[in-house]
């Protein structure tokens, strides 16, 4: 299932900052097939992601994306991030990678535990493995 990007995303437009132009960048270039063939689920998920993000791309204050590594025998670890306002971000979870034995070694939930703390968590603590995030914080 193919996706595009909108021809509003605005590609060369100075109103967007480094980091919006950076998504939209990472994007296109998946649309492109420059990261690799895409599966039907994770274009269809793109897809939404974009009609999403270009419906509201004014309305964006910030975008931070990172990793988190949480160390071998470790539950939980945190990453500092620009401040945001709580009520208007979103937190996504983009993946997790690692050598993980068990489910629960891999299996990672994300938390805004402050206006600059992104908080990964898991139920075992075998390996270590890394946490991919993206925080949205949308505009008042």
């Amino acid at each position: 299932m193919p996706f595009s990007l909108h021809a509003n995303a605005g590609f060369a437009s100075a109103d967007y900052t480094g980091a919006r132009a950076a998504l939209i960048d990472r994007l296109a270039l998946l649309q492109a097939g420059g990261a690799g063939e895409l599966s039907i689920a994770r274009a269809a998920l793109l897809s939404n992601l974009d009609a999403a993000v270009s419906g509201r791309l004014g309305a964006i204050a910030s975008i931070q994306t990172g990793d988190i590594v949480i160390p071998a025998l470790s539950l939980s670890a945190t990453a500092t991030i620009s401040a945001v306002v709580v009520a208007r971000t979103a937190l996504i979870l983009l993946g997790v990678s690692g050598t993980a034995n068990t489910e629960t070694d891999a299996h990672a939930r994300l938390t805004l535990t402050n206006t600059t703390t992104v908080t990964a968590t898991r139920e075992a603590s075998t390996l270590a493995v890394t946490v991919s995030y993206m925080v949205i914080e949308f505009a008042a």
